[in-house]
């Protein structure tokens, strides 16, 4: 597919490039779309349990972009899901926040967020991105006595 000539070149140099409006994800050739590849900002978390298809709505307290592929949806009971999108969501860990539609009452894996940019002083989609299984999660923290250890490095922290 050919990318339209009208784009900003802001958009080009995006990575996927998502045209808004559409259900379509464009990338430069050659580029790496798949999230599990990249490095992630989210905290480290084991699964709990097999992940779901969806979680139900009035149940969501609150949720938390950690990058361009996940989101942590906290729940009302204090349980933690996490949703890796099948794709990186570009622009969506810069924002930090999404909408979405659905009129199920639960949010699930089928269904579309739409990024939201606020820069301009209104509110506009930026790009739209399909959702991933739940998972839930439990959020790890290594601790020491009056140390913490960041369990991704390859040393402990000395006083």
């Amino acid at each position: 597919m050919a990318f339209n000539a009208f784009l900003p070149k802001a958009v080009l140099m995006a990575v996927p490039i998502v045209l808004v409006g559409g259900l379509s994800t464009y990338s430069i050739a050659g580029a790496d779309n798949d999230h599990r590849k990249s490095v992630s900002n989210a905290p480290v978390a084991l699964g709990i349990g097999q992940p779901q298809s969806c979680i139900p709505l009035r149940a969501i307290r609150q949720s938390k972009v950690q990058d361009d592929s996940t989101i942590d949806f906290q729940m009302r009971n204090g349980d933690i899901y996490r949703n890796r999108l099948p794709r990186r969501c570009g622009g969506l860990g810069f924002e930090q926040s999404f909408s979405y539609k659905t009129s199920l009452g639960r949010l699930c894996s089928t269904d579309i967020i739409h990024v939201i940019s606020s820069n301009t002083g209104s509110i506009e989609t930026r790009g739209s991105c399909g959702l991933g299984k739940f998972q839930k999660v439990q959020l790890v923290e290594a601790v020491l006595p009056d140390r913490t250890i960041d369990i991704m490095s390859d040393s402990i922290p000395t006083e």
